[in-house]
């Protein structure tokens, strides 16, 4: 990767458990593209922040999401020239910066969380669901990230990390730089096809296949689930599914809304689904093609997984020493 030490850090991580869909594209993956080179830019694969759900803990096939995963992200535009592209799980300074956060972070910091509040009445619930976000500030503290580009849904997350951050430099003198959050205004969020009351996600999709619309689906699939999705039978544009439909044609064409409201909203809603379609097949056959030319290259993938590791293990390096040295345990 270019890096240049005048250029601020730029940090976000994805979890390689299922497909990259529509709302992980326009979402994360697109804002990351337009702002890659701006910055010294550190693209994290979080793998373990999938075994907050056991079924990811009973799975053995786990690099093979990791892969395809990179090579998704490759194949729609992260440009390792540019990114460092590395897996959370081959660096174990994330776990033991996460040790060391979650024993100076309050309980009811954490109890406070969405997430967890959600779901804390399942009798299945593990700690790991609680404790995560801490895991998530490790991740970011401990690459020195000035800026993280996450969805609206982890703003909390991105509050939490900048608490844990400030208590530590306080407690133990000026440690963590403290980060702000980056978040693209139009397709920051996707809701679901057949529910436009809830956000696109890959856990629901999986079960759900009018939920999302996935990177990798095929033209038949992307016409069966535009088609299908709801919007209002008296031509209401200003319905939620509507708006979530004008909200992803603005994302991928760069039009304005206002633009395009002028545009469809004389005609059928049955015309904007059609440009849709059109925007998407599109849009996902160059990276389509781009990721089925990769997605087998093992050593490829495994040089960029290793640049990208060796380049965030000279800072990271760096941070948990100086880590170590302000609570009391580097030792030599």
């Amino acid at each position: 990767m270019l890096s240049n030490k005048n250029k601020k850090t730029l940090f976000t991580g994805i979890q390689p458990s299922g497909d990259l869909h529509l709302g992980n594209y326009l979402g994360a993956i697109c804002p990351w593209i337009e702002h890659q080179k701006q910055y010294n830019s550190i693209f994290c694969i979080v793998d373990l922040h999938t075994l907050t759900q056991y079924k990811h803990i009973l799975n053995k096939d786990r690099k093979e999401y990791v892969y395809k995963m990179i090579s998704l992200c490759i194949a729609c535009g992260i440009d390792p020239k540019y990114s460092s592209i590395f897996i959370q799980s081959h660096l174990p300074l994330h776990v033991e910066l996460s040790w060391i956060l979650n024993c100076m972070t309050p309980l009811g910091w954490l109890k406070r969380m969405t997430q967890y509040k959600s779901k804390k009445d399942d009798h299945t619930i593990n700690s790991g669901l609680l404790n995560y976000p801490i895991l998530m500030a490790a991740d970011i503290l401990l690459h020195k990230a000035n800026v993280v580009l996450v969805g609206y849904d982890q703003h909390q997350h991105i509050e939490l990390t900048c608490k844990i951050g400030r208590r530590f430099n306080n407690l133990f003198g000026k440690t963590f730089i403290i980060p702000t959050v980056l978040t693209k205004d139009i397709g920051a969020r996707i809701m679901s096809f057949n529910n436009p009351h809830i956000k696109m996600s890959k856990s629901v999709g999986i079960s759900n296949p009018g939920h999302s619309i996935n990177v990798l689906d095929d033209e038949k699939t992307i016409i069966k689930t535009v088609m299908s999705s709801v919007t209002d039978s008296d031509n209401n544009f200003k319905s939620e599914g509507i708006q979530n439909l004008f909200n992803i044609a603005c994302a991928i064409s760069q039009e304005s809304f206002e633009n395009l409201f002028d545009r469809f909203s004389i005609k059928n809603y049955l015309y904007l689904k059609k440009y849709i379609i059109e925007l998407l097949i599109e849009e996902f056959r160059p990276i389509q093609q781009h990721f089925y030319k990769i997605s087998k290259e093992y050593d490829y993938l495994d040089s960029i997984i290793s640049d990208g590791l060796n380049y965030v293990s000279k800072t990271s390096y760096n941070m948990i020493n100086n880590v170590r040295e302000h609570i009391g345990i580097k030792y030599s």
